[in-house]
């Protein structure tokens, strides 16, 4: 878990704490004075319920956002793993596969056409495309050349690959799969931005309100107990505001 995400939700489960802790006598403060307001029919506002409500909003924004975080890591983590895979384990793997089928076919038919079979010369790929893209064509193509002859015995050009194959499968399988985490991490990055800036803008909305509302009960010393932990601080109230009033 990264720093902004557990930040957040510290600042949401405090703030939280405090609205339930504090709704009643937020609450028994605002009754005698709406009250007075009240239009024949209608009841007290249920203000503790409201100040709670406000509270799990907050959290329930930062356990989204966590929710967020977590799946980026988890993809982030996944993709890192094939990049090791493929760097470590079956890329060289395949690499020396290659190489020894371009061996046997330089023994067997010559350099020549083994250049103009597989429409390659120089040094075996070291990118994964190009050397994905060479394993193919040899699959492809060594398998429709004629037998070749050594030591008077007949070579048929389908045992070259054998080998290679499965060690091209896995090799693709886990360049495909990378590439998909990719996306799917560049997907859940943004995901994450979005519920990042969906918890500002909700914490921000409620911590303002909720100063406001301690003040108009005129509980000013328990308002300074709220403490913002979000990206940015609300501007501060002026005075003769809400707190005045």
């Amino acid at each position: 878990m990264y720093k902004t995400p557990l930040r957040c939700k510290k600042a949401a489960r405090r703030l939280a704490t405090m609205l339930r802790a504090d709704g009643e006598a937020i609450a028994a403060q605002l009754a005698p004075r709406m009250e007075q307001v009240l239009e024949e029919g209608e009841s007290l506002p249920d203000v503790a319920h409201l100040m709670d409500v406000l509270g799990r909003m907050v959290v329930h924004e930062s356990e989204t956002l966590d929710s967020a975080d977590g799946a980026r890591c988890h993809e982030g983590a996944q993709a890192r793993w094939l990049q090791r895979q493929l760097r470590d384990t079956v890329g060289p793997q395949l690499r020396h596969e290659v190489k020894a089928v371009r061996r046997q076919m330089v023994s067997l038919y010559g350099a020549a056409e083994t250049r103009q079979v597989l429409e390659h010369s120089g040094r075996t790929p070291r990118d994964r495309e190009g050397l994905e893209d060479l394993a193919l064509r040899m699959l492809r193509r060594i398998p429709l050349l004629q037998p070749a002859t050594m030591a008077g015995q007949k070579v048929h050009p389908v045992g070259l690959v054998a080998s290679l194959r499965p060690v091209l499968v896995e090799f693709s399988r886990a360049l495909d799969e990378l590439g998909e985490r990719l996306e799917t991490r560049e997907d859940e990055v943004e995901t994450k931005e979005l519920a990042l800036r969906a918890f500002n803008r909700t914490y921000r909305r409620v911590f303002t309100l909720s100063t406001m509302m301690y003040r108009l009960a005129g509980l000013d010393r328990l308002a300074k107990y709220l403490k913002y932990r979000g990206g940015r601080p609300p501007r501060r109230s002026q005075p003769g505001s809400s707190g005045a009033a």
